[in-house]
């Protein structure tokens, strides 16, 4: 969760109270997500803006997280239970940082040997010690990046889209730089775990398995070090995915005269019995949706 090295030294009080209301805001955003996810199934909250070419992937993997995890993972019970967990972490971090002034202040320039018993302390030292670490599953870590991307995303005059970082510093209480590096991090994270989707797609599908050595040599990094795959690729892959997964498929063209808008065709597909093509299956998208009661992949 956290932008910092697990092996970073706790120097002073300031560092840790910094680290620690960073993972509380983290906490929290994370107990939004599952119940966004889970409860509320507002899928529109984890549509993230990390920058690379292959937004489109973020559907794919959304929708294949939804048919993987079982049955269990939505119970009432099960999210409850997470949920729990978290708020017992989130306690036990707002009661270190209460305590926090009351003890030793702790500043660099200080002798070795009043800092050594925090000196000696990693990162992830400090939070085993103290009772601040809580196992996160794979998923709902995918969740919190994806919500952090959405979260904080604008979306200007123009159509174009970017993070909004004054109001990320805000509601985090810190610096600039840090928000450009906790963005910076979950962009990273979430473009590598596209691209290890992508190519997983490619690894279990033997259809396509002759485009995995093309993906490893056109897979490029961009200025800011995202992995990137092609484009046009990227997406073969995905539309065969949807089409051997069974994923509903609704395509809405707009139509304009010059800049006049005229109307929108909305065409609905779905796979073949032998998931060998998509077949047309209606224009009337709330039909489709109480039809078949499942996400489906939105192409505008």
């Amino acid at each position: 969760m956290l932008i910092q090295s697990p092996e970073s030294l706790m120097t002073d009080n300031k560092l840790i109270r910094h680290i620690l209301e960073l993972k509380l805001i983290l906490l929290k955003h994370l107990e939004t997500a599952i119940h966004e996810f889970f409860v509320l199934k507002t899928l529109f909250q984890f549509d993230p803006h990390v920058g690379e070419n292959i937004c489109q992937v973020r559907a794919c993997q959304l929708i294949s997280l939804i048919n993987s995890l079982p049955a269990k993972k939505y119970s009432k019970e099960y999210i409850n239970k997470r949920i729990s967990c978290i708020k017992k972490l989130k306690g036990s971090i707002s009661k270190i940082l209460l305590t926090l002034n009351k003890e030793i202040i702790i500043k660099r320039y200080q002798p070795y040997s009043i800092r050594i018993e925090y000196v000696n302390k990693t990162l992830k030292e400090f939070l085993e010690t103290n009772n601040c670490t809580c196992r996160l599953y794979e998923y709902e870590l995918l969740l919190l990046n994806l919500y952090i991307l959405s979260h904080y995303k604008e979306i200007n005059n123009n159509g174009d889209v970017r993070i909004d970082y004054a109001r990320l510093q805000n509601h985090f209480n810190c610096s600039k730089t840090t928000a450009r590096k906790l963005i910076h991090k979950y962009q990273l994270r979430l473009a590598d775990c596209s691209c290890k989707f992508v190519k997983q797609i490619v690894k279990l599908s033997p259809k396509l398995s002759y485009l995995s050595n093309i993906l490893d040599k056109l897979e490029r990094t961009d200025d800011n070090g995202r992995r990137i795959l092609p484009l046009f690729l990227t997406t073969e892959i995905i539309i065969y995915n949807l089409l051997t997964t069974n994923v509903t498929v609704i395509v809405v063209i707009e139509r304009k005269h010059k800049i006049k808008f005229i109307d929108n065709v909305v065409m609905c597909f779905k796979a073949n019995p032998n998931r060998s093509d998509f077949i047309y299956c209606g224009s009337d998208v709330n039909e489709i949706i109480n039809k078949y009661n499942e996400p489906c992949f939105f192409v505008y």
